[in-house]
């Protein structure tokens, strides 16, 4: 199913629209109620009609989805952004971003299965509990990004340190066509944590290049812990000039040492400003993500050029509810496919540094690492 086109009649006898009524349906109850490949077109069109109600969108353009459950797994993504165009009236960057929501929905009901085991002993109902704390859902081997076996979370790193035009670059990852441009938190590449997240994303796919942003002496203070004097001076000696220049290495030796053309970009706290300040495809970079950011300014938002997803802390004092909303607001303005979550339980600089030990924050960090890696499986 390719190209699918609006359908003047439907090829089955429609039912009733259901109603809507009671509470807009739920992030957990779209994914948890997502049709399966067995699904007759009457369950996609249901579903449909919730997804657009929590869209805010028509949800009577569902009708117009007449998709069995198989149609709609195998639907690609360019398959559900020409079908929300159409069917929806919707604009070209509003289909983008429905289309990589519902193919992320899809993608994760094909590469996820529950644990019979755990379902038969708890129940279904207990399921979303579980969720919020990262249990009751494994791996599918034909999926391996949803396979967590790859996430380091502890151990050696595996990478190595090279030196090119004067500036550190840790690099991991075997050859590939593709890269991730790692952009580390204010610890820089010397935390452990950095390095193993990097190796996380070679196993992935990506040939990963990691510069070393502060030239050797990274901070021992994360941005919030440090005074107001002291977050001036460090600012003041790692400029967005210098900055710049230490990245623009790292782009260079992977384009022209490594001859690879598709590069993504992923940011952690200090790094995620940076993310999107080089955001444009003339910069190299063609999609971005950004647990965190920091720093961030209205203007590096408004001009990306590309793909942007963030990562975001229910508890991060740095980015608060309202600082949130006017990022979302922002990067809906840029007429760019975006997506940014929210994660429950974990404050600034969980992408990096969660507590393991605490199953929320190690499912926020591990959930977060599948999120950039399945926005780069998109857009790049």
């Amino acid at each position: 199913m390719d190209s699918p086109t609006p359908m003047s009649e439907p090829l089955y006898d429609p039912e009733p629209e259901p109603e809507p009524s009671g509470p807009l349906p739920t992030r957990r109850e779209l994914e948890e109620s997502c049709p399966g490949k067995d699904s007759p077109p009457t369950e996609v069109r249901d579903w449909l009609w919730d997804y657009l109600l929590y869209r805010g969108l028509d949800p009577e353009s569902s009708n117009k989805f007449i998709w069995t459950g198989a149609e709609l797994h195998a639907a690609r993504f360019q398959t559900l952004r020409h079908a929300f165009r159409h069917n929806c009236g919707i604009l070209v960057w509003e289909a983008d971003a429905l289309a990589a929501d519902v193919y992320t929905i899809i993608q994760v009901s094909n590469c996820l299965e529950y644990d019979p085991k755990l379902v038969n002993m708890l129940g279904f109902k207990l399921l979303p509990a579980l969720w919020s704390i990262g249990f009751s859902l494994t791996a599918a081997a034909d999926c391996p990004v949803t396979d967590l076996s790859i996430i380091a979370h502890t151990g050696e790193s595996v990478g190595t340190e090279v030196v090119h035009q004067n500036v550190t670059l840790y690099v991991t990852g075997n050859p590939s066509d593709k890269a991730v441009l790692y952009l580390t938190d204010i610890f820089g590449i010397q935390l452990l944590e950095n390095r193993l997240l990097a190796d996380s994303f070679g196993r992935a796919g990506y040939f990963v290049v990691a510069p070393d942003l502060f030239n050797g002496t990274p901070s021992t203070l994360d941005l919030n812990e440090m005074s107001p004097t002291q977050l001036k001076t460090f600012l003041a000696a790692v400029t967005p000039e210098e900055t710049d220049a230490l990245i623009a290495t790292g782009v260079d030796y992977l384009q022209n040492v490594k001859n690879i053309s598709r590069i993504a970009t992923t940011g952690y706290c200090f790094g995620g400003r940076y993310a999107f300040r080089w955001l444009a495809p003339e910069k190299g970079l063609k999609v971005g993500f950004a647990a965190h950011p920091s720093n961030l300014q209205d203007a590096e938002i408004s001009a990306i050029q590309g793909a942007a997803g963030v990562a975001a802390a229910d508890g991060d004092t740095m980015m608060p509810p309202e600082r949130r909303s006017l990022i979302e607001a922002l990067l809906l303005n840029t007429t760019q496919p975006y997506t940014l979550s929210l994660y429950g339980s974990v404050s600034h600089g969980f992408g990096v540094r969660a507590n393991v030990s605490d199953p929320r924050q190690k499912f926020g960090k591990e959930q977060a690492f599948f999120q950039a890696v399945r926005w780069f499986d998109t857009w790049l």
